[in-house]
C-alpha cells in the first residue's frame, strides 16, 4: 500500500529588505523557510511542481481533523538552501505558523508601521500634506534616520489548509488579509502574540516566537502556534517546542563602484563587503502536540547536524495514547552530500542534509520503509558559493567572485566583467528528488527540466566562447612577426554586450612570455602584443596594446591580433615561449526561441507497482498549444538582477588638487530571500498532460489565468505590486482521447470564468493600500580601506501599491461531446451579500433539464437577523456555514433546511434542525442535551423517541447508543462505564455494557469498544451479537469476524 499523493501545485519563500536600502537581508530559520514554500498549495499544473506528500498521522477528534504529513517541494534546490530538520526540500507540513517579510523597520517596533507618526498615517504625510509642512519634513527626517516607517510588513500565514498574506492597515488600525476574507487577526502589543480566528470560529494563538539576530538587530521572523481552540473553547490542540539557537552563514551583498566622470586619478572598480554574513536564529522546533485521547512526540537526534551549526535533525515521530501506549513510530534517517572544501575550510556550509529513509518501526518484527534517491551528479562546492544563476540555483560557474553580472559603464566602451548568472541545465538539478521506493516494493521516478519562457526580456542562454590566439612556443625567431585575424558581429544583447547599440562583445585578454620583457608599443621593444580594429566609414581604426591580463569591450568589426618579437641574438635563448589571446562571446544560431528561467518543473512521472510491472506514465509539456514549440510560461515580474544608483565620491587632496568623481553604485543580493512567495518565479498559461493510465488514457490540456506583477525596476526599487490572486486559476480543461491513427478527439471540455473584485467601493471591504519606499544617495568620502563613509545624502521616495481583492469563480461550463449530440451543463455562482463573499446562490442548468437553484443564507445576512443567537455566532466568528439552504427548480421551491443554535451554559451549539418541502418547514431533530464540553448526550428525532449517547475513553468515543431512553434514565451507569473505558480492561467494559443492555429491555442498545487512536474493536448490536475488528501491529485493519468467529472481511498487506 502506498501512502503518497502526487499532484501539481503552486509553492513558496520569503524575503526581507530594509527601509532605506536593500541591505537588511534577515534570513529565516530552515524550518520557517521550508514552511514558506508550502504557504500556498492550490492543486494545479500552473507552476509544474509535483507535490509529494507522505501521511504520518491524522489527529481526529470531535472538534478537530488535523493531518500531519511530510511534504516535498520539487521546484529545485538553491545553492544557499539549508535543509529543514527533516531534510533538504522536505517539510513537516500543516503546522500553523506566521512568517513575515520586514519592510522598513519591524511594524511592532518603536516607530514601526503599527504606530502613526504624530497622529498621521504615512499616506497622509507623503501624499496629502504640502512639502513645506513641518510634520512632513520631520517624518522624512525620521525615515532617513530609521526611526519611522512608511511600509507595512507583509505577513504570511498557514492555518487549516488555508494560506495567505496579511498586512497592517494604518487607515483602520487593523490587520487585513490581502485576499478578502472574514478572518480576524489581532496582535497583543504587551506580549507580541498574534491571534487568528478563522471563519468557522477556530482560534489560533501564535505565542512561540522565532527571533533572528542580524547586524546586532533583533527581529521576530516567525510565530508558531501554541494553541488551537474550537469555537466554543471546549477542545484544544496544544503545541510545545524546543528553542534551538542556530548559526546561519549567508552570502553577503556585494557593492561595486564604477567610475563615470570627474577628476579622480584612480578610476578602478571599487568593491567592498564581507564574503558571508553570520546570523543567529533562535528557532522553534516542534516537541509535542497534545489532543483529546493522546499526544504526538517529536524527538531530536542528540548529535549536532553537520550542515547547520547548533541544528539538530528530527529523529522520530511517536504517537501515543493517554496511557502512553505507543501507537505508531516513524524513524527518519539522513545522509550528507558534499563536494569538498569551502571558504576557510568551513565545515558546515559545504554540506547538505538529505532525508534517506522514513521507517515505520511500530512493528519491531516487520519495520517498513520509504526510501528516497536524489540527483547527486552536480553539487556546489559551498552553500555560500556565488555559482548561482539569476534566480539562485546552481549553474556550475565556480569562478564567480560575487553575484554582480557583467555590466557596461554608461557612455563608455569599458565593461566591468562580472559573474556568469546564466541558467545551466546540466547543473541546476542539484540534489532534486529522483525516485521514491515504497514499502510495497513499488516506486515512482521523476524527470525534471528547467523552467522556460517565450520572452525577449530574459537573459539569453545561447552564447559560446570564441577565441583568437598566437602561440609561439614551438618556434621563436629573433625577429619574428605573428598575426591572426577575426571578426566580431553580434547584435545588441544584454549578456553579450550590455545591449550596446554597436553590438560586439565583452572580451578577456590574456598573455604570457617566459624570460622576456613586454612593453606597450615602444619602438624596438623586445616583445609587442597588440590588437587592431579595422577602420570603417563611421569609425576610425583602434589599437589595443596587451601587456597584462584584462577585460574590455570590443565593438563589432574586423580585428588583427599581432605578436612582434624583436630580440638580439644574445637574448633569443632566454625566450622560452609566449602566447597572447583574446576570448569573446558569440550568439549561437539557435532555433529555440525560449529563455531559461530559474527552477525546475516536472517533465515526466513514472509509477511502478512492482519491479516487473509496466509503469503508469504521465508526461507534461508547457507549450502554447499541442503542436507549438513556444513556451507558455510567463515570469510573474520582470526580474531585477542588479540594483544601481549614482553617487559622488571624494578623497580629499590629489596631486592636481581636490579630487571628486561620480560613480555608478551596483549591488547584487543573494536570491535566497527574493523568491516569489508562491514558491516559483513563473507560471504556465497552458500545460499539456499525456497519460497511459487506463483510467485516463489520452491527452489533457490545462489553461490557466495569468497576471503579471507591477514592477518598478528603478531606484529605490520598491517591492512589486503582486497580482498573484489573479493567476493560476483554471480557465479551460480539454480532455482528448486518441484514435487508432493517433489523432486527438475532443471528448470533454470544462470552461471557467471569474469575477475579480479589486476595489469594491460599494462594499467598502477592501482597497489598494499605498506604501512608500525611501532610498538614499549622495556624497561620500572614502577611507583608506575604500569603505564609503557618509558625508551628505539626499533621498527619493517611491510610491507603490499593495493590492487587496478577491477572485471568485462565477461560472463553470461542461460540454460532453458525442455523435448523438453534445450535452452541456452550466453552473453559475453568485456572491452578492453586502457583508461577505461566501457563496450566496448557485444555478445549475443543462441542455436536457430545467435549472436548479440553491440559495445559502449566513449569520451576517439581513435575512437571518431575526434568527436566534445570530449575534452570538457573529461574535464568535462562526460565520462560514449557512444557517438556511433553499433549493428551487425554476420558480418552484423544492426544499429548505435550517439549523438553529441555542445556548447550553456558555456553549453555542446546534439545537434544532428544520427541513421541509415547498413553503413550510418542520422540526426534524432536537438536540436536547450536551455536557459541559459540548459533547452531545441526547437528541430526539421528529415524532420519535429520545436517543442517548454515552461517551467513554476520556469522553472521546461513543461507547453506547441507546434508543428509547433519556440520559437521566441511564445516568447512573455512566460513571462506571467511563471509568472502565478509561482505565479498565476491554472484557470488563463489554460485560458492563451487556449489563446495561439487559437492564433496559424497552430500549435498543448498541455498544462499542475501541483500541484508542487505532479504531473500533467491537460493535455489539441490540440483540447482543458482536462483531470483532482486529488490527495488525501497524494499526491497520486486518480482518473482521462475526459472533461465531466467521471471517467477514480480510485485508492483506504485502511488503518487500
Amino acid at each position: 500500500m502506498r501512502f503518497i499523493t502526487l499532484t501539481i501545485l503552486i509553492l513558496v519563500n520569503t524575503y526581507i529588505y530594509s527601509q532605506t536600502d536593500i541591505n537588511k537581508i534577515v534570513p529565516l530559520a530552515p524550518n520557517t523557510a521550508a514552511f514558506s514554500k508550502y504557504g500556498e498549495i492550490p492543486v494545479s499544473q500552473f507552476t509544474g511542481t509535483a507535490n509529494v506528500s507522505i501521511p504520518i498521522y491524522n489527529i481526529t477528534t470531535k472538534e478537530f481533523d488535523f493531518p500531519l504529513e511530510l511534504t516535498y517541494h520539487t521546484g529545485g534546490n538553491k545553492v544557499e538552501d539549508i535543509a529543514s530538520w527533516v531534510g533538504l526540500g522536505w517539510s513537516l507540513s500543516n503546522i500553523p505558523m506566521i512568517s513575515r517579510s520586514v519592510r522598513g523597520i519591524a511594524d511592532e517596533g518603536s516607530g514601526g508601521y503599527m504606530s502613526k507618526y504624530m497622529g498621521y498615517t504615512a499616506e497622509d504625510l507623503i501624499l496629502h500634506l504640502p512639502e513645506s509642512d513641518l510634520k512632513r519634513i520631520s517624518f522624512k527626517d525620521a525615515l532617513r534616520a530609521g526611526t519611522a516607517d512608511s511600509e507595512p510588513d507583509v505577513f504570511f500565514f498557514n492555518i487549516k489548509g488555508k494560506s495567505g498574506k496579511f498586512i497592517f492597515d494604518q487607515n483602520i488600525g487593523k490587520f487585513v488579509t490581502l485576499e478578502e476574507s472574514q478572518i480576524k487577526i489581532t496582535y497583543n502589543s504587551n506580549n507580541g502574540f498574534f491571534t487568528i480566528t478563522t471563519e468557522d470560529g477556530y482560534e489560533y494563538l501564535f505565542s512561540e516566537k522565532e527571533i533572528t539576530y542580524s547586524n546586532n538587530d533583533e527581529t521576530t521572523t516567525g510565530w508558531y502556534v501554541s494553541n488551537i481552540s474550537s469555537p466554543n473553547k471546549n477542545e484544544n490542540l496544544i503545541f510545545e517546542y524546543n528553542l534551538q539557537p542556530q548559526t546561519l552563514k549567508t552570502l553577503a551583498p556585494k557593492t561595486q563602484l564604477l567610475y563615470l566622470s570627474g577628476t579622480m586619478e584612480n578610476t578602478t572598480v571599487l568593491t567592498n563587503g564581507p564574503v558571508t554574513l553570520i546570523n543567529t536564529v533562535y528557532s522553534q522546533l516542534l516537541k509535542k502536540i497534545s489532543f483529546n485521547g493522546g499526544f504526538i512526540e517529536f524527538n531530536l537526534n542528540t548529535a549536532e547536524r553537520l550542515d547547520l551549526q547548533g541544528g539538530h535533525s528530527l529523529k522520530n515521530i511517536q504517537v501515543k495514547n493517554t496511557n502512553e501506549k505507543l501507537i505508531s513510530n516513524y524513524e527518519l534517517e539522513y545522509k550528507y552530500i558534499s563536494q569538498g572544501a569551502c571558504y576557510g575550510n568551513e565545515t558546515y556550509t559545504n554540506k547538505w542534509m538529505l532525508l534517506e529513509k522514513l521507517k515505520n518501526t511500530t512493528s519491531s518484527i516487520q519495520p517498513v520503509s520509504h526510501s528516497f534517491y536524489y540527483d547527486e551528479s552536480s553539487i556546489p562546492f559551498c552553500r555560500n558559493s556565488p555559482a548561482q544563476d539569476y534566480w539562485g540555483y546552481y549553474n556550475g560557474a565556480d569562478d564567480n567572485e560575487n553575484l554582480i553580472p557583467t555590466v557596461t559603464i554608461p557612455n563608455s566602451s569599458n565593461p566591468v566583467t562580472g559573474a556568469n548568472r546564466l541558467v545551466n541545465p546540466l547543473k541546476s538539478q542539484f540534489a532534486i528528488l529522483k525516485k521514491i521506493v515504497y514499502p510495497t516494493g513499488g516506486y515512482t521516478e521523476f524527470d525534471f527540466e528547467n523552467n522556460d519562457s517565450f520572452s525577449t526580456e530574459l537573459p539569453t542562454s545561447y552564447i559560446t566562447d570564441e577565441a583568437a590566439s598566437i602561440d609561439g612556443s614551438t618556434t621563436i625567431g629573433l625577429e619574428d612577426y605573428y598575426e591572426t585575424s577575426f571578426t566580431i558581429n553580434n547584435p545588441p544583447d544584454m549578456v553579450l554586450n550590455g545591449n550596446n547599440p554597436l553590438g560586439g562583445s565583452f572580451a578577456e585578454f590574456a598573455m604570457g612570455c617566459g624570460g622576456c620583457e613586454i612593453t606597450n608599443g615602444i619602438a624596438n621593444a623586445n616583445v609587442n602584443f597588440s590588437l587592431t580594429r579595422e577602420a570603417t566609414a563611421s569609425s576610425p581604426s583602434q589599437t589595443f596594446y596587451i601587456s597584462r591580463n584584462f577585460n574590455s569591450y570590443l565593438q563589432n568589426g574586423n580585428y588583427t591580433l599581432t605578436a612582434n618579437i624583436n630580440l638580439a641574438s644574445s637574448e633569443g635563448e632566454s625566450v622560452n615561449d609566449f602566447f597572447v589571446s583574446v576570448v569573446w562571446k558569440k550568439k549561437i544560431t539557435d532555433t529555440n526561441p525560449n529563455r531559461f528561467v530559474g527552477g525546475l518543473r516536472v517533465k515526466e512521472i513514472r509509477s511502478y507497482s512492482t519491479n516487473a510491472d509496466l509503469p503508469i506514465v504521465k508526461k507534461y509539456r508547457y507549450k502554447q498549444d499541442y503542436d507549438s514549440d513556444l513556451s507558455s510560461g510567463k515570469v510573474f515580474n520582470e526580474p531585477s538582477f542588479v540594483f544601481e544608483d549614482d553617487i559622488a565620491l571624494g578623497v580629499g587632496d590629489c596631486s592636481n588638487g581636490t579630487c571628486a568623481g561620480v560613480y555608478r553604485r551596483l549591488k547584487s543580493y543573494s536570491n535566497i530571500q527574493q523568491i516569489n512567495y508562491s514558491g516559483s518565479s513563473i507560471g504556465y498559461e497552458t500545460v499539456i498532460e499525456e497519460s497511459n493510465d487506463p483510467i485516463q488514457t489520452g491527452v489533457t490540456i490545462y489553461k490557466y489565468t495569468h497576471s503579471v506583477d507591477f514592477v518598478d525596476n528603478r531606484f529605490p526599487y520598491p517591492p512589486a505590486t503582486s497580482m498573484e490572486l489573479y493567476r493560476g486559476q483554471p480557465k479551460e480543461i480539454l480532455f482528448y482521447s486518441k484514435n487508432n491513427l493517433g489523432s486527438l478527439i475532443l471528448v470533454k471540455k470544462q470552461e471557467f470564468e471569474y469575477n475579480a473584485e479589486l476595489n469594491n467601493s460599494q462594499r467598502n471591504i477592501f482597497k489598494n493600500i499605498s506604501a512608500f519606499k525611501l532610498g538614499q544617495f549622495g556624497y561620500y568620502f572614502l577611507d583608506v580601506d575604500v569603505i564609503p563613509v557618509t558625508f551628505d545624502k539626499t533621498h527619493v521616495i517611491a510610491t507603490y501599491e499593495i493590492a487587496t481583492g478577491i477572485n471568485l469563480l462565477s461560472s463553470e461550463k461542461t460540454t460532453l461531446y458525442s455523435g448523438n449530440g453534445n450535452l452541456i451543463t452550466l453552473k453559475t455562482y453568485n456572491y452578492n451579500s453586502p457583508g461577505h463573499f461566501f457563496l450566496t446562490n448557485e444555478t445549475s442548468e443543462s441542455s436536457t433539464s430545467d435549472s436548479l437553484i440553491t440559495k445559502y443564507f449566513y449569520p451576517q445576512d439581513p435575512e437571518m437577523a431575526v434568527k436566534p443567537n445570530v449575534d452570538n455566532l457573529v461574535a464568535k466568528n462562526i460565520i462560514s456555514k449557512p444557517l438556511v439552504t433553499q433549493t428551487f427548480k425554476g420558480n418552484s421551491k423544492l426544499s429548505e433546511q435550517e439549523t438553529r443554535f441555542g445556548l447550553f451554559g456558555n456553549l453555542l451549539l446546534p439545537q434544532f434542525i428544520y427541513s421541509g418541502k415547498n413553503l413550510t418547514t418542520d422540526k426534524k431533530i432536537t438536540y436536547d442535551q450536551y455536557d459541559t464540553n459540548g459533547t452531545l448526550q441526547q437528541y430526539t428525532p421528529e415524532a420519535g423517541t429520545p436517543v442517548t449517547i454515552i461517551w467513554g475513553y476520556n469522553k472521546t468515543q461513543p461507547i453506547a447508543k441507546i434508543e428509547n431512553a433519556t440520559y437521566s434514565q441511564v445516568s447512573s451507569y455512566v460513571s462506571n462505564l467511563q471509568t472502565l473505558s478509561d482505565t479498565g480492561t476491554e472484557a470488563d467494559l463489554i460485560l458492563a455494557l451487556n449489563t446495561l443492555r439487559t437492564n433496559l429491555p424497552d430500549a435498543m442498545v448498541t455498544t462499542y469498544t475501541y483500541i484508542p487512536l487505532v479504531g473500533v474493536s467491537t460493535i455489539t448490536d441490540p440483540k447482543g451479537d458482536i462483531i470483532t475488528y482486529t488490527y495488525d501491529s501497524f494499526g491497520r485493519l486486518e480482518f473482521v469476524k462475526d459472533k461465531n468467529g466467521n471471517l467477514l472481511s480480510e485485508n492483506q498487506y504485502h511488503y518487500k
